[in-house]
């Protein structure tokens, strides 16, 4: 960011910006780590015992935060991490054990939510492997066999991606293909999420979810779900740039951030060749290697489509005409 910047004054802004930013986190995680309670585990009011749900809840955010800042307490992640793992049932169920407690709607997931969301907290950054956890994910399993909900087969197949089962977690993220609406772009048919969500907040976790798990997976063989799903995400923006609740907000950043990260420019040498209606239109050279700074704007192709659509139909583009282009390339 600074590199684009030359005034100094809008440097200086930036950095007093990007200050206070970090000193407001550092102050929101002091004040997370109070909830931790005396027998371990985090609870609303830090009184033991923790809830496990809340607890992975806080552990991914510890998990996020630790990607951006140096000021979190390892120890104190690892330390609940292991209380965590230590709340699997005896019995080799693959379940957990649930505290009852619920504060608001979080806390009230069902079993099987609770425990598919566990197994996919517990296995970010490859800190649990799929030995750690293979009572849990056969449980996992059988009912991903049975189940038509989007939101627990997404956080299936993001813990199986998440210890190395790519091409297992492709085929959980396959199912989630027809379940998402061809109109809209969202992903559909979740009865609850972790944080007990619904309407349009339940909808924007699930399809968010699902996004990541396409990206991770194949996002060749998903491009049409995945830019569906983006624009879905994108088109639900609210006034101040929230996404409906807390929670539907950060699975959505989260969606947005993977999605960029994974087509942040271009990648290796090849040609982008543009069709309409079967001619060739216009053809560009690219090279990742290549220091033309030229090269974006040839890759616009407005102009282009326009112009073709203009000579084919000169009587419907009067001044001002909007053109809706879908455009996917594969295999280039």
């Amino acid at each position: 960011m600074q590199n684009s910047l030359t005034d100094d004054d809008a440097i200086k802004r930036v950095r007093k910006m990007k200050y206070d930013i970090m000193e407001k986190l550092k102050k929101g995680y002091e004040r997370l780590l109070g909830f931790e309670t005396s027998s371990q585990g985090y609870e609303w009011f830090g009184k033991a015992p923790g809830h496990e749900a809340l607890s992975a809840y806080g552990i991914a955010q510890f998990n996020d935060l630790k990607k951006v800042v140096n000021f979190v307490d390892d120890e104190a992640t690892a330390r609940n991490t292991a209380w965590l793992m230590g709340r699997k049932k005896k019995d080799r169920s693959g379940k957990f054990q649930m505290n009852p407690e619920h504060l608001d709607t979080f806390g009230g997931a069902t079993q099987d939510i609770t425990d598919a969301y566990l197994v996919w907290v517990l296995t970010q950054d490859q800190k649990q492997s799929y030995n750690d956890l293979k009572n849990e994910f056969k449980n996992l399993h059988e009912i991903s066999l049975i189940s038509e909900d989007p939101y627990f087969l997404s956080l299936y197949a993001g813990a199986l991606f998440n210890v190395g089962k790519t091409e297992k977690a492709e085929k959980i993220a396959g199912k989630m293909v027809s379940m998402q609406n061809k109109e809209t772009g969202a992903v559909e048919g979740a009865e609850s999420s972790i944080t007990n969500s619904r309407g349009e907040s339940l909808l924007l976790e699930t399809t968010s979810l699902a996004v990541v798990d396409w990206l991770n997976t194949n996002p060749s063989a998903f491009a049409k779900n995945i830019e569906s799903g983006v624009g879905f995400i994108l088109k639900s923006i609210k006034k101040g740039g929230r996404f409906g609740s807390t929670q539907s907000t950060v699975m959505s950043l989260k969606a947005l951030v993977a999605y960029t990260k994974m087509y942040n420019g271009l990648k290796g040498v090849g040609t982008f060749v543009l069709y309409v209606n079967d001619k060739k239109v216009k053809q560009v050279e690219f090279d990742q290697y290549d220091k033309d700074t030229t090269l974006m704007s040839q890759l616009d192709f407005s102009k282009d489509v326009y112009d073709e659509f203009k000579r084919l139909h000169p009587n419907d583009c009067a001044p001002g005409t909007q053109l809706s282009i879908r455009i996917a390339i594969e295999n280039f």
